[in-house]
């Protein structure tokens, strides 16, 4: 039984509390769907002034990096990123969080680090379309890039004139574009390990190769070398080792020759392009 004096809703047939109910929501629905379209002309209209200020913003930061080039500053400022994030996070006010707030502007943070890598591209010398000339580029009177691969064949070091005239001689009867290679000057991780035989080396390869007929490859090691290497090489070799050497791939850019670049050891292609921008710079573009 009910309490004294508590009262209770007078029970309503199921047949009428569902007009009511039709009757309300085809009410609510008369009622909010202007409202609802105005709500969404707003924030078309956020999202246009939104997208204004992304691009002016991106502007600025291209103007930004230009100025930070001219003084030899160029690259990624973490620490003025997180003054940022933490001014626009520490008010906490509107229905977005801090840490909403923290991942959206560095989503923006982010893609204005992507457009100055762009921009950047457009000027460096490895991206551009024409980078290899009509055709190939020649070592000696071999093509490489042209429509038939080109084959580096030959051991990993240079040990006997026997070895690499009989050697030399197999190369030499293969089909195709075909480069000697093999290495006089020999990086090791062990220094007692066999080294190469230096520059009577070089003069075995290059005898072995004239004999036959054959342009060659070899590996440079530092600038100290390097005069001597370039002047029995057709084409120089930037081992895996010294990808990362900016000072030998400058000088080989000063050099002239065409150049062989191995990508380093977990390098990423970025790396390996910009060690090549390196030796473009230095106006050899015969990578």
């Amino acid at each position: 039984m009910p309490l004294r004096g508590a009262s209770t809703p007078p029970c309503v047939p199921n047949h009428v509390g569902a007009r009511r109910a039709h009757r309300v929501s085809v009410k609510e629905e008369f009622i909010t769907e202007p409202r609802l379209s105005a709500l969404r002309s707003e924030i078309d209209s956020l999202n246009e002034q939104i997208l204004s200020l992304i691009q002016k913003r991106g502007e600025i930061v291209l103007d930004i990096a230009a100025a930070k080039r001219a003084q030899g500053l160029d690259g990624y400022d973490a620490k003025r990123e997180e003054e940022m994030l933490q001014s626009l996070t520490s008010p906490a006010r509107g229905p977005y969080a801090p840490a909403e707030i923290r991942e959206i502007f560095k989503s923006i943070f982010r893609a204005s680090l992507d457009l100055q890598t762009r921009e950047r591209r457009k000027a460096m010398r490895v991206y551009q379309a024409d980078l290899v000339p009509d055709g190939c580029i020649h070592v000696g009177d071999v093509p490489v890039g042209g429509p038939l691969p080109a084959l580096f064949v030959g051991p990993c070091s240079v040990e006997t004139p026997e070895q690499i005239d009989a050697i030399a001689s197999f190369v030499a009867t293969l089909r195709g574009p075909k480069i000697l290679r093999a290495g006089a000057f020999k990086p090791r991780t062990n220094p007692y390990s066999f080294q190469g035989l230096r520059e009577e080396g070089l003069r075995m390869l290059r005898e072995a190769a004239d004999r036959h007929g054959l342009a060659i490859v070899t590996e440079v090691l530092d600038t100290a070398t390097l005069d001597v290497v370039a002047s029995y090489a057709d084409m120089l070799q930037i081992g895996a080792r010294n990808m990362y050497n900016t000072e030998l791939l400058k000088a080989v850019g000063r050099i002239g020759k065409p150049v062989l670049l191995k990508r380093g050891f977990m390098a990423t292609l970025e790396e390996l392009l910009l060690s090549a921008e390196y030796i473009l710079a230095g106006g050899n573009d015969r990578v």
